[in-house]
């Protein structure tokens, strides 16, 4: 097994009794010498959870079903950690918060006809039915393509857009396009 690279570097360098700062080159090639090595990693399905481990001790004999209770002690904690990390994902994402979409929405909205043939993200809220066949609310992140933007006087401000597929909300498999969608400016 190989071990992973080392990709710390200080700000400064000891040269004799002295000590100087790096320069932008330097640091500019570390940087890039992590960049190579990094593209040689998979990414993981799902963050590593660190919990505490016990001590590795070599066994002589058969292992006890005490030793066996400590081993899987530990197994479910990371479980119980990765469950409720989980559940509050949900949570935040139910309220539309912390999502990918989310963070990558710009600060201030663009203008509409900016839109025109772009890709847009647009927080939707859903009527689900949930536990115990209580419909309820859910906002869920879309994503299409702007298809056209309409700036009629009647209705402004309203673009033609065409979904990507939603299997998991409707079962649908195809792109829908919609009229009339209403942005806010």
């Amino acid at each position: 097994m190989t071990e992973d690279p080392d990709f710390h570097t200080t700000w400064s360098l000891e040269v004799g009794n002295k000590r100087r700062q790096k320069s932008v080159k330097e640091l500019a090639d570390h940087l890039r010498y992590i960049i190579r090595e990094e593209k040689k990693y998979d990414i993981p399905e799902e963050p590593y959870v660190e919990t505490p481990q016990p001590v590795f001790v070599f066994v002589i004999g058969t292992r006890t079903k005490e030793f066996d209770d400590i081993n899987k002690k530990y197994e479910n904690e990371a479980t119980e950690i990765k469950k409720t990390r989980d559940e509050l994902k949900k949570e935040r994402e139910a309220r539309g918060e912390g999502s990918a979409f989310s963070t990558l929405q710009p600060w201030f909205m663009p203008s509409i006809e900016s839109l025109d043939k772009k890709r847009i993200d647009v927080l939707i809220p859903y009527d689900i039915i949930g536990k115990d066949n209580k419909k309820e609310t859910v906002l869920r992140w879309c994503q299409g393509k702007v298809k056209e933007v309409y700036n009629q006087e009647e209705i402004p401000f309203t673009v033609r857009v065409e979904w990507d597929p939603t299997p998991d909300i409707n079962g649908g498999k195809e792109s829908v396009e919609t009229d009339g969608i209403r942005i806010k400016n």
